[in-house]
């Protein structure tokens, strides 16, 4: 074999079809692709989650190729068992003799399960790779030992044998991240692509549904330097006509006064470089201040992203958000008087909540008007490391996990809150039938104004049954009716009609439909 290696983010399939029109890439193997690039080590990238590649194809890249060392990122909770089905079908189906590594953000928190349970993975890199790779890589391609290398976990003679990972403080140091326009395909304007930025990692939340605080410790928010962050973006206008930057930390800025004269740099810079460009940042409710968020408009900022999670101030306790309801509201007032989009997050069903704290959760987001499909039915995930998986058995919530990646091994408290989340799941694999027609009609069409008027049209329709739904479920639930059929009934006549707009909307305006309505 060649001493060349192969990262690769493999396909996770989005059953739900919600994440079609968005960014797939993948900053942490870009990261890694690029300190292996600077050691001068051969390697190729692949995001087949973005490209939309399945494993066998994956496989048989890698075998073509011969590659020694095969890297296979498990970038979220969610990912894991595609990342393992990559693995076992490489080791096991196309009879890869090289080396197989796992690495990312989950395998960090879950190392000793997953060694466990993938026999066929050689070591787990625990932490942050970008120092550790290179090295690592090196060791396996020369047959040296890999003794202190900081994060590797193994298996030996049925042990369990790892080093303390490694944690970056001095972000600058850190190459660029590889890019790949093939990641970007899906989108039918290539003039307004979407790119990733990260200009810190951490967060100082204590949040109990987040693991980052278990990833993270005992670090908390770090950035880059202003100068660093606005070199990247500069280079990505420069070469790939970047108009748009998706910033991806946790939280953007803390309202400190390090963090004050961090964005009194960026906003400098970027006025001083004449860099033109839109962007959106995530923060915290209680770090939305008028000042800071002009400052940034100044250059650019368009979008906000909060994780505001809840309206009852109760949950909001049990989730140690740190904030009231209140400032909640006030978040979206500044954002709303600024001119700046507020794009929300949040947890809707919670376990331990009762049906009033379900109302309240519901009234809060009609309040706020900043409509997101995604937070009518969003469900607390338990994610590997966070904390709300004490609160829930300690409430006697929390049930056997079938896999150990699971993340909603809970029950209800409240029984009506409990068939609710049950029937608005069924609501959802209905919706499924809806987005793959529109997403059949997009992939078949150029960009045209049609399309693009469908596309809006969608958005309202979508709303409406949406909508429509929540109130009847939760009007009907409230006055004792707990026949699922009734609602079921209800679901697929609303389903049809959301169906048939689609079609109709197609047909009038001589979109091609295919016949056969399905994806990969």
């Amino acid at each position: 074999m060649e001493n060349k290696c192969f990262l690769v983010v493999p396909q996770m399939i989005d059953m739900w079809m919600k994440k079609e029109y968005v960014s797939r890439e993948i900053l942490g193997v870009e990261y890694l692709g690029a300190a292996l690039k600077k050691a001068n080590i051969d390697c190729t990238v692949l995001n087949a989650y973005a490209q939309r590649m399945s494993n066998d194809e994956v496989c048989k890249i890698i075998m073509k190729e011969n590659y020694k060392v095969v890297g296979v990122s498990c970038p979220s909770q969610r990912s894991y068992p595609f990342s393992k089905d990559l693995i076992k079908k490489l080791r096991n189906e196309y009879d890869y003799k090289g080396f197989i590594t796992m690495g990312g953000f989950y395998v960090s928190l879950a190392y000793k399960e997953i060694l466990n349970d993938c026999k066929e993975v050689d070591y787990l890199m625990r932490g942050e790779g970008e120092r550790t790779i290179a090295p690592f890589y090196t060791a396996l391609f020369e047959g040296t030992s890999i003794k202190g290398i900081k994060g590797i976990t193994y298996l030996k003679d049925g042990k369990i044998i790892t080093e303390e990972p490694d944690y970056i403080e001095e972000l600058n140091d850190l190459p660029f991240p590889i890019r790949d326009m093939n990641n970007f395909k899906q989108f039918k304007n290539q003039d307004r692509i979407p790119f990733r930025v990260m200009s810190g990692r951490g967060c100082y939340g204590r949040c109990t549904f987040c693991s980052v605080i278990e990833h993270e410790r005992p670090r908390c928010k770090i950035f880059r330097s202003a100068k660093n962050i606005v070199d990247e973006i500069e280079e990505l206008v420069k070469k790939y006509n970047a108009k748009i930057i998706n910033f991806a930390d946790d939280i953007f800025f803390d309202g400190s006064k390090k963090s004050n004269e961090h964005i009194d740099e960026f906003v400098r810079l970027m006025k001083e470089r004449n860099i033109s460009i839109e962007f959106d940042c995530h923060l915290r409710a209680t770090d939305v201040k008028e000042e800071q968020l002009m400052k940034l408009k100044s250059v650019g900022l368009t979008t906000v992203w909060l994780g505001l999670e809840s309206g009852c101030q109760r949950l909001l306790d049990e989730m140690h958000k740190n904030c009231t309801v209140e400032q909640n509201y006030k978040a979206i007032e500044i954002l709303k008087k600024c001119k700046l989009t507020p794009s929300v997050t949040f947890i809707t069903l919670v376990p331990t909540m009762s049906f009033e704290e379900l109302k309240i959760n519901y009234k809060f987001l009609r309040d706020i008007d900043c409509y997101c499909e995604d937070n009518l039915y969003n469900r607390l995930n338990i994610y590997t490391g966070c904390e709300y998986e004490k609160i829930l058995e300690e409430k006697g919530l929390l049930t056997e996990k079938k896999r150990f990646y699971d993340r909603d091994n809970y029950i209800f408290a409240d029984e009506k809150v409990g068939f609710y989340a049950n029937i608005i799941s069924v609501m959802k694999e209905l919706f499924i039938k809806p987005r793959k027609l529109l997403y059949e009609i997009n992939c078949k069409n150029d960009e045209t104004p049609e399309l693009d008027k469908l596309m809006d049209e969608y958005q309202i329709w979508s709303k409406n049954t949406w909508e429509y739904f929540v109130d009847f479920c939760m009007e009907h639930i409230e006055n004792g009716n707990m026949d699922i059929e009734f609602y079921k009934k209800m679901m697929n006549e609303k389903i049809e009609e959301l169906t048939n707009k689609v079609e109709k909307f197609a047909i009038m305006n001589k979109l091609k439909i295919k016949n056969e309505i399905g994806v990969e």
